[in-house]
């Protein structure tokens, strides 16, 4: 889970790219991505301990993610497929 400071240095680390309030191109990157680099959405979310149909929802636009799961899918498009969680 990203909390205090480390949740502050993403927000801002990521503030030019995607807002939390917007995910609407984050949505498209990902799925993008994972077309590109032949990744399933399945394996994604067991990466990021984030149930499919929540996934599925997110990328369909009928919800938005968590901060933390947003946090989370940014580090996996930024560090190219590898999630780094912080304790």
């Amino acid at each position: 889970m990203y909390t205090g400071n480390m949740y502050n240095f993403k927000k801002n680390m990521y503030k030019d790219m995607y807002t939390i309030e917007n995910q609407n191109k984050l949505r498209c990157d990902v799925e993008q991505y994972l077309k590109n680099n032949g990744i399933k959405q399945r394996w994604l979310c067991e990466q990021m301990n984030i149930h499919e149909t929540r996934f599925s929802h997110w990328k369909k636009g009928r919800e938005n993610l968590s901060d933390d799961n947003y946090l989370k899918l940014l580090d996996f498009i930024k560090n190219k497929g590898e999630i780094n969680v912080i304790p």
